[in-house]
């Protein structure tokens, strides 16, 4: 069914930028034509996503998320979130040195693959100090990861 479709598509196309039409037989032209359309889109897409830096830092200035209305448009921006904690789990090994195997263990679960428990290490590097080995350890092992944010047109 499709390429029945595809045999049935214009010969010819007009090309928005010039208005001359483009006959598919010339590829060079075509070729042409096809390069020039990516370039626009790359330039497009920069433009887009400094757009969507710029509104999202005015909505995070005001302290305004959800729905935002800018001169006439109006859009729906994310709101900040919390960022995701990524361990470095060859720093935090360096804990089971220097804790008690069974508190070790509370803060650190083996499974198919290690995950730290963030909590308890968090909590654990508070009650311990940032200038002690452990808190130290710690800190070096927390990798904080921004959430991704949108902003959409309504």
């Amino acid at each position: 069914m499709n390429v029945d479709l595809a045999r049935q598509e214009a010969q010819a196309i007009t090309d928005p930028a010039t208005g001359e039409v483009i006959d598919r037989a010339d590829t060079a032209k075509v070729a042409d034509l096809y390069r020039r359309i990516q370039d626009v889109q790359a330039q497009w897409s920069d433009a887009g996503a400094w757009c969507a830096r710029a509104l999202i830092d005015a909505a995070d200035e005001r302290a305004q998320w959800g729905e935002v209305t800018f001169g006439d448009v109006h859009l729906n921006i994310d709101p900040p979130s919390t960022s995701s904690i990524r361990w470095d789990m060859e720093e935090l090994h360096k804990l089971e040195a220097l804790l008690p195997p069974e508190r070790y263990a509370e803060l650190i679960v083996q499974t198919v693959s290690e995950k730290a428990k963030t909590g308890k290490l968090q909590t654990l590097a508070r009650r311990v100090g940032p200038d002690s080995e452990i808190g130290q350890i710690i800190a070096r092992a927390e990798q904080r990861v921004p959430a991704a944010r949108y902003v959409r047109a309504k």
